[in-house]
């Protein structure tokens, strides 16, 4: 049965369809066996209007909530960060400022 309802799966990911009672009653499928699906019937990586449309994608507002301790940086790691990027300007502008004709 569970076979069964993996290939009526596979079948209406690719775009066919199984029965009409299978296809009126399949449950809601997570993106990972969606893709373990796709793999088993030898179909390619997802679209990207695929990705775009999967209910399982967050919106931006939730990345923000889920990841907000990475995304926030303040404190001593923005003064190393601005530091960082002084340094890697001086080094652009001492290398740009040798002109186009060099090798080292």
């Amino acid at each position: 049965a569970a076979a069964a309802a993996a290939a009526a799966a596979a079948a209406a990911a690719a775009g066919g369809t199984a029965t009409a009672d299978a296809s009126q009653q399949q449950p809601k499928v997570s993106s990972q066996m969606t893709a373990v699906m796709r793999v088993m019937a030898g179909m390619q990586e997802r679209t990207i209007a695929e990705k775009l449309a999967d209910s399982n994608r967050p919106t931006w507002e939730q990345y923000k909530k889920d990841n907000e301790d990475k995304l926030n940086i303040s404190g001593l790691d923005q003064k190393k960060m601005e530091e960082y990027r002084k340094e890697l300007d001086a080094q652009r502008d001492k290398i740009l400022s040798r002109g186009l004709n060099h090798k080292d």
